[in-house]
């Protein structure tokens, strides 16, 4: 592990608490590194599972021009494959996505076992506390975190044509579940 990804993960271990686990995703980019998913159970309360990706930051895009992104999601599971289903996007993707809010990707299976979502929105923390989710500066630049959510493949569509707040204001949405119903056969895309 080098010395930025071990600044990050004692970033995180002091804001969040000591990871349950740190695992590597293998690249496709060895000159990247690997793509850490790094996981903390019952955060921020007991039942939820909160992960977080180092090494999509050692990619470059025009767009990180004063930071670079890392990714975290938060889910109502006990699943790690949720974790590593986010660090294995930001390795498929790194080289030519940057990850802007509102980014929609369709991963192309369940992203874990309990659940059939298989999409991901990139977008804005759901939680409010900026000091959570304030940038993190290591030697080598400064890190902020995109919040990521699990979507049903039907409902990158629903996005499209109603947008993100539309969407995530829905009464059947709730942020963390990976069981809620799907959106899409609940309210007309086409």
């Amino acid at each position: 592990m080098n010395q930025s990804a071990e600044q990050y993960i004692a970033a995180l271990t002091g804001r969040y608490g000591e990871p349950a686990s740190v695992v590597g995703v293998e690249s496709d980019h060895p000159d990247l590194g690997l793509v850490l998913a790094i996981t903390f159970r019952d955060y921020p309360q007991p039942g939820l599972l909160t992960g977080f990706t180092y090494g999509l930051s050692a990619a470059t895009h025009p767009a990180w021009r004063e930071a670079k992104p890392e990714l975290v999601i938060t889910v109502q599971s006990t699943d790690e494959a949720w974790v590593h289903a986010v660090a294995y996007l930001a390795e498929w993707q790194r080289t030519t996505h940057d990850f802007a809010p509102g980014s929609l990707f369709r991963y192309g299976k369940p992203a874990a076992p309990d659940s059939v979502m298989d999409s991901f929105l990139v977008f804005e923390p759901a939680a409010k506390d900026e000091a959570m989710f304030a940038p993190i500066g290591l030697d080598g630049g400064r890190i902020i975190l995109r919040m990521v959510y699990p979507l049903y493949a039907g409902e990158v569509g629903l996005i499209q044509k109603v947008g993100i707040r539309k969407f995530m204001g829905l009464p059947q949405y709730d942020f963390f579940s990976v069981n809620r119903p799907d959106l899409s056969t609940l309210y007309r895309v086409g």
